[in-house]
């Protein structure tokens, strides 16, 4: 997919833990990691994809192309609320580094017109590519996942073969 396309699952206008001030926070869809404590599971697969709504049973598709130009100008309907509070754009996930180009091309044009940015990420990805974008962001919120490479994997391939076992019970 082109830099200045790429798939989200959610815009959230008057964010407030998403980084200082009042923010608008956008979700990318796409995770590496797959860990079972995620917050955001509908954005694990990196594609739209049906599911069903908690609460109205209905199912809906998650996930949907976006443009760089449409998140700015959505981002740009809350710029009052920016300035008075010292908010601005947050980008999160999923892994905001699954869609590297895409993320890169929101944040730019974002500190093009002069907004605050923000990333939530977990830093999975490689050196070069963190420092590239980190030009771009002004404040980051990294989720930690384990210490422990190791013990990371450990702690997922037991969940998977968890999740396959005719024993589930013992899980």
């Amino acid at each position: 997919m082109e830099q200045n396309r790429g798939i989200i699952f959610n815009i959230q206008h008057f964010s407030i833990h998403d980084g200082p001030g009042i923010r608008t926070t956008v979700f990318l869809k796409g995770c590496p990691l797959r860990c079972p404590w995620c917050s955001n599971p509908e954005s694990q697969r990196a594609n739209p994809e049906k599911m069903l709504d908690a609460v109205t049973k209905k199912e809906t598709i998650t996930g949907e192309e976006k443009t760089v130009t449409e998140i700015i100008d959505d981002v740009l309907k809350d710029v009052d609320f920016y300035e008075e509070s010292g908010g601005g754009l947050t980008l999160s996930g999923g892994e905001i580094f699954a869609q590297f180009e895409f993320a890169k091309a929101i944040l730019k044009a974002a500190k093009e017109v002069g907004l605050h940015t923000a990333i939530e990420t977990t830093a999975f990805v490689e050196h070069e590519k963190f420092v590239d974008l980190i030009q771009y962001v002004d404040f980051i919120y990294t989720d930690l996942k384990h210490y422990n490479t190791l013990k990371h994997k450990k702690v997922i391939l037991s969940i998977i073969l968890c999740k396959h076992s005719s024993k589930v019970a013992e899980c």
